[in-house]
């Protein structure tokens, strides 16, 4: 499976969760990005898109996405813990 995309250093943890998924987890295609501090650390994409029609995942595929902000209801000024469980915080 070829995954595309950058990853800085410091952040190969993600590229090789990335890939674990791919190997021993089933998955199809996917991407992630992470910014941090406003920078990109982490883009990455691969698999397939589409794998009825042969469609690889590329840089700019569209996707819907489904709670992609609850983890950042826990990065709270208030000082929720990221170790909390999201039911213990609604």
């Amino acid at each position: 499976m070829a995954i595309d995309g950058v990853v800085k250093a410091g952040f190969e943890a993600v590229r090789s969760a990335f890939e674990e998924n791919f190997a021993t987890r089933g998955e199809v295609g996917a991407a992630c990005a992470v910014v941090v501090d406003n920078e990109l650390v982490v883009d990455l994409w691969g698999g397939q898109a589409d794998p009825k029609n042969d469609r690889a995942w590329a840089s700019d595929t569209i996707v819907n996405v489904f709670s992609t902000t609850k983890g950042h209801m826990f990065d709270d000024p208030r000082g929720i813990a990221l170790r909390r469980a999201v039911v213990d915080c609604l």
